[in-house]
């Protein structure tokens, strides 16, 4: 899978390195939609793996939450659950024990939302989670003196102490009032 042609005109700045450095990494994401086979070696090479990245996408507003996606990084791989599109049937067949073990520990910013969503919905609590804005406000806490007034969002900490350059990260931006089924995801 290559990047379309639109996203190149949007990052005209990339090097030709850096454009087959970010192909290389898209031909590592798997896209699972349904249980299966591809599935369950997903849930397994997940498990085997001590730490793993997480996010949770979709919209997150309380008791009216909707996931649609969940996605794992292991070293090797990225692995997207479309769990708008199967359901509670991929919490049933492997995620709630990968977010609930103590064996794999989850990397995630703000953990609060996805917790609160997992919990309510799945009865899962994740295990075992290294919540880098929990790290971030340590270490500006330890820096400063004292407790931080205002939080760094994910882009602001990718960029501070990774060196992203903010053309290349995605920040989606929903529109008030929008809902799933309008969303072009699931259409």
């Amino acid at each position: 899978m290559a990047f379309s042609s639109d996203l190149q005109t949007d990052h005209n700045d990339l090097s030709e390195q850096q454009y087959d450095a970010l192909n290389r990494l898209v031909d590592k994401h798997v896209l699972i939609a349904n249980v299966g086979d591809e599935f369950r070696k997903a849930v397994e090479d997940i498990m085997a793996d001590s730490v793993v990245g997480l996010s949770v996408e979709g919209i997150m507003f309380g008791p009216y939450s909707q996931a649609s996606l969940v996605s794992f990084a292991t070293p090797s791989r990225v692995y997207l659950f479309d769990v708008y599109t199967v359901g509670v049937a991929a919490f049933e067949n492997g995620l709630c024990d990968i977010l609930a073990s103590e064996q794999t520990e989850k990397v995630i910013y703000n953990c609060r939302i996805a917790s609160d969503y997992l919990h309510h919905k799945h009865q899962v609590a994740i295990g075992y989670v290294y919540d880098t804005q929990v790290v971030d406000l340590m270490s500006t806490q330890v820096k400063s003196r004292q407790f931080p007034l205002y939080r760094h969002s994910l882009p602001q900490c990718l960029g501070t102490y990774l060196n992203i350059p903010a053309h290349l990260i995605y920040c989606p931006e929903i529109p008030e009032g929008t809902t799933m089924e309008s969303l072009q995801w699931n259409k």
